[in-house]
């Protein structure tokens, strides 16, 4: 599978939940399923809309190590989001000329904030997982490990690539949620098991 298929069939499980009290935000972010039962203006997903080529390469600029390729065609059809009632958190870029207040439906947790180059050989921070804490780092090989913050970090996942973790994780995650956007099960059933 190419990766622009990737992306189309996560957006589409992304999507699967679109309903009538979905919304768009201001600058284009879609918020799909209302979840209240969380908090009054709560979403069950928050698709941050794309970035322009030249935020593209504004970002590639200000990154010390540049931003992968992967990531580079990832925010040409998603910049970052929060599904999951926020389980996941993907990295996006904030450009500086914004003209919108910056709040979880109109921007993504920047990026750039979270660039660690002397961690991790080289990795980039691009998510976190709320329900165990961890953390998600694409190399410059373009592999991504999924880590549990501790003393040392301990890999929890491994992926070949960016497109592999996204793809994998929003299928898991989207089995672990009833149409509602409630948990199904146990919330230790949202964690991580350690690699071998």
């Amino acid at each position: 599978m190419t990766f622009e298929k990737q992306i189309e069939h996560t957006r589409c499980v992304l999507e699967r939940r679109k309903g009538h009290d979905d919304a768009t935000s201001a600058t284009g972010s879609s918020l799909i399923l209302r979840t209240p039962h969380i908090a009054p203006k709560a979403y069950f997903h928050v698709l941050h809309a794309p970035l322009s080529q030249q935020d593209i390469e504004t970002l590639d600029q200000r990154l010390i190590s540049g931003l992968h390729s992967d990531l580079k065609l990832l925010y040409s059809r998603l910049n970052g989001g929060m599904i999951f009632s926020g389980g996941i958190r993907l990295m996006g870029y904030v450009p500086h000329e914004t003209t919108q207040s910056v709040s979880p439906h109109t921007y993504p947790s920047n990026i750039v904030a979270y660039e660690e180059p002397t961690l991790l050989e080289g990795g980039l921070r691009i998510a976190f997982y709320k329900y165990d804490g961890s953390f998600c780092y694409i190399r410059d090989t373009g592999e991504v490990v999924r880590s549990v913050p501790e003393n040392k970090p301990i890999w929890v996942q491994r992926w070949d690539n960016v497109f592999d973790w996204l793809e994998t994780e929003v299928v898991r995650m989207d089995e672990k949620f009833d149409e509602l956007g409630r948990p199904i099960g146990e919330p230790s059933d949202l964690f991580a098991s350690r690699c071998s």
